[in-house]
């Protein structure tokens, strides 16, 4: 058995119809997979319902997550994930391209890709590997 935890219908909602969306699934598929009836998949999913924990855990073990992932997270971590985030979009690096419309667009980036790192190789390669 999970640790109870307490079951907010609103935040349920959307993260059970977000689990569904993700598989692709109806909720009458969703609703066979975990041995519930429809309407109880449509009350959840309304978030006007309070659902038992059972309902979660028979959906959770469905899908192959963890019930966990019904627990809505507290302002310190949402706060915690939210920095790890920015973090992370800080380190990235975001390359533009223009979209390939025809053999000419395609053959422009191919020869613009084909510089001659040789000169690069030679200049400050050596210098990183001493």
């Amino acid at each position: 058995m999970t640790t109870p935890f307490e079951i907010d219908p609103t935040y349920i909602a959307t993260q059970c119809r977000f689990i569904r969306q993700t598989h692709k699934l109806t909720q009458e598929n969703l609703s066979e997979m975990a041995g519930l009836s429809v309407r109880s998949i449509e009350k959840i999913e309304s978030g006007n319902h309070r659902c038992q924990m059972q309902s979660l855990e028979l959906i959770s073990k469905a899908v192959g997550i963890n019930v966990g992932f019904f627990r809505k997270p507290t302002a310190e971590e949402e706060a915690k994930t939210e920095a790890e985030m920015k973090r992370a979009l800080k380190k990235m690096i975001v390359i533009r391209t223009q979209p390939i419309r025809n053999v000419n667009d395609f053959l422009r980036i191919l020869v613009i890709g084909m510089v001659d790192v040789s000169t690069f190789r030679r200049s400050k390669m050596t210098t990183l590997w001493k």
